[in-house]
């Protein structure tokens, strides 16, 4: 059995965990709490930790992947070199950890549109409201913060919650 991630339709994430679940299925699904404000209230409301995904443990058979296709709303699975990405269960028990946890600070960041060369705006700190060029990328972007009048760089590792891409 391994843990697979299933991308579903928009805002489709409960209604799928609770197909599969119906279908005996172990699924899971990540949920935030947040405080909503409308014109009138406020109100608590759970959202996917990732938007248009759910965790399933599967057995690695075919007939399993298909029944979980079939159901409404399930799109496809999440597949690396044509062959559904398996995530570890350490994975799985790490987010549900951070979860329980640390619910309150947890803030997702996807640095899949952020790339190495890319120009950026520091949006925190000493550096706010400066563009720079994005030099590295680990846990925090190395970028690089130009001064054109002195003909100079200053490399600077920023978290990536702290940069957005440059308006082009």
């Amino acid at each position: 059995m391994h843990w697979y991630a299933l991308y579903t339709n928009p805002r489709a994430e409960k209604k799928v965990c609770t197909q599969l679940n119906k279908l005996g299925t172990e699924a899971y699904l990540p949920l935030l709490k947040h405080r909503k404000k409308w014109s009138d209230r406020f109100k608590w409301v759970e959202e996917p930790l990732f938007p248009s995904y759910v965790f399933v443990r599967l057995r690695e058979e075919k007939a399993d992947f298909l029944r979980v296709l079939r159901i409404p709303h399930a799109v496809r699975f999440v597949s690396f070199e044509n062959s559904p990405a398996v995530i570890p269960d350490a994975d799985i028990g790490i987010l549900r950890l951070s979860l329980e946890n640390f619910a309150n600070s947890i803030n997702v960041v996807s640095t899949e549109e952020i790339r190495i060369g890319d120009k950026i705006l520091i949006t925190e700190g000493p550096f706010r409201g400066r563009e720079a060029i994005v030099d590295a990328k680990h846990k925090n972007a190395t970028v690089l913060v130009v001064f054109p009048a002195l003909n100079k760089s200053l490399q600077v590792a920023v978290p990536l919650t702290h940069i957005q891409r440059a308006a082009i």
